[in-house]
Parts: C-alpha cells; structure tokens; sequence
C-alpha cells in the first residue's frame, strides 16, 4: 500500500448493490482480452457497482468498487439490496490534469442480511 492508498472503514458506510462486470486491465488504450485474476489468490476480479451511504455525514453517491471473488457477484447479489465489502481501500489518482478515486476490496458479502439471521439462530438461548 502506498501513501497514496487509503484503508477506509466500512462500518461506518452502507453499501447497496447496483451492478457488476468483468474486470478487465487496459495497456495503451488496448482492452485485455480475458478478466483479470489476482495475483495472490488467484481468483477473478470484478467491477462492482453500488450505491455508498455515508450516514454521518448526511450524503450518498456511486461507487465502482474491485473485488475478487471465486464466482460472479450478480449471481447472488439483489439489485438495491445490502451488500458488504471486507479490506476496502481508495487511491486517489490525477492523469493530465483529470482525477478521481479508485476503491478496491479485498472481500465481498452479497447476503449480509442471511448471514446475520444465520448467525443468530446458530446463537441458542441460555436456561
């Protein structure tokens, strides 16, 4: 990570799917032929569209966000439903004189919501 590279704490964002796509590298205006894979876990990249509330600060926008993930996240995300990304960062970037953001996320939850009845009901009662 650079200094250039920013973590960014999820907890406090809210995150609403919107869309995903392949990710795919550029090299000199030329688009790769075949998704990219992650270096470390091997596993293909995707562009994650969402919806990111920042509650605190009373303001929301749209993200794209790159996470790998072994299967497709439209396979099982529901379009304006919670979802979660674990790792997330954002680097800034300026090329001639244009910027913008760049997020990325090490992990993401399509079911937050099942995840969290799961865990509850695995929970039990004390008596």
């Amino acid at each position: 990570m650079s200094l250039r590279t920013k973590p960014i704490d999820g907890s406090r964002l809210k995150f609403r799917y919107g869309g995903c796509t392949e990710h795919h590298e550029w090299n000199n205006g030329i688009r790769a032929e075949f998704q990219t894979i992650e270096e470390t876990t091997k596993l293909p990249v995707w562009k994650v569209t969402a919806s990111v509330v920042f509650a605190d600060a009373e303001q929301i926008g749209a993200v794209v966000i790159t996470v790998p993930s072994r299967d497709n996240p439209a396979e099982t995300a529901v379009l304006d439903e919670a979802i979660e990304f674990g790792g997330l960062t954002e680097e800034t970037w300026v090329n001639n004189g244009n910027s913008g953001q760049r997020w990325a996320a090490s992990s993401i939850n399509t079911k937050p919501s099942a995840r969290a009845t799961t865990s509850a009901s695995k929970g039990g009662t004390d008596g």
